[in-house]
């Protein structure tokens, strides 16, 4: 009981704008569920479409809005009691940055991990800064999607 209250108030203490977010990130994990599971292509981040121009540099208001996103994913994560793995993770962050019309960059990477294993990360970033995926990219080789037919 204790444990409850402590992350009701936890909870409470984070911004009305955190707050929704944090929601949001639950609800849309359930989304992705149920669209991977009905077979719809909106389930896959790189067919999600973007109608603004994502080389623009964010404004400070912007940045304060991705930074809240990644903390509500974060938050959510620890809670989700399915897997919540990055790929879902980028998915939830381009949902929201969509939204918000944020101009974010959506990375898939791979590499070889120590087992010679091909290990495979995705990530979402906004102006260098990782909102979901914090590992080191540098390890990872880029795969680039040239549009979204191709999918």
């Amino acid at each position: 009981m204790r444990l409850l209250l402590r992350k009701i108030k936890s909870f409470q203490g984070l911004s009305p704008r955190q707050r929704k977010f944090v929601i949001w990130v639950f609800g849309l994990s359930i989304s992705r569920y149920l669209l991977r599971f009905l077979g719809s292509d909106k389930a896959f981040t790189e067919k999600l479409k973007v109608d603004y121009d994502k080389a623009a540099n964010p404004t400070e208001e912007q940045m304060a809005i991705a930074f809240d996103i990644a903390k509500a994913i974060r938050i959510a994560d620890q809670y989700i009691p399915w897997p919540n793995v990055c790929r879902h993770q980028a998915w939830q962050a381009v949902v929201l940055c969509n939204k918000y019309q944020l101009p974010y960059g959506y990375h898939v990477g791979l590499y070889k991990n120590e087992e010679k294993l091909i290990d495979g990360h995705c990530w979402v970033e906004i102006s260098n800064s990782i909102i979901t995926g914090n590992i080191d990219v540098t390890k990872y080789k880029l795969i680039n999607f040239i549009n979204h037919e191709q999918y």
